[in-house]
């Protein structure tokens, strides 16, 4: 997918180098000669440009790399903290929710003690 987006801009790029170059010569009232001279400076620039351009691709490319590392560092940090928080959480709805079940045990178990006990 990254490959098919490169080259549709690539594609891009000449075709409107191109379409500007030969615009340039139509409007441009300069002669030829200045025109070759000038064309000819511009792609003697073309391979510079094109490592300055590389350069500075893998440059964004590894501070990019970077924040995304401490990203998922930050995320897998935050995730962790909140497991730890539901698991203590639900074993305190847990705990309650035993006590409160023993409660309502001993509270029937006591009615049910004194009702024999009056039957007595």
């Amino acid at each position: 997918m990254a490959g098919k987006g490169s080259g549709t801009f690539l594609s891009g790029v000449l075709l409107g180098g191109a379409i500007g170059a030969i615009a340039g010569m139509w409007i441009d009232p300069r002669t030829t000669r200045r025109v070759r001279h000038a064309v000819r400076e511009t792609v003697d620039q073309l391979p510079e440009l094109a490592h300055q351009v590389g350069d500075t691709t893998i440059k964004l490319s590894e501070r990019l790399r970077h924040r995304v590392t401490l990203l998922s560092q930050d995320l897998q940090d935050d995730w962790q903290g909140t497991s730890e928080r539901m698991r203590d959480a639900a074993a305190a709805g847990w705990d309650a929710s035993r006590r409160e079940y023993q409660a309502v045990i001993d509270r029937h178990t006591d009615r049910d003690f004194d009702t024999a006990n009056k039957a007595d």
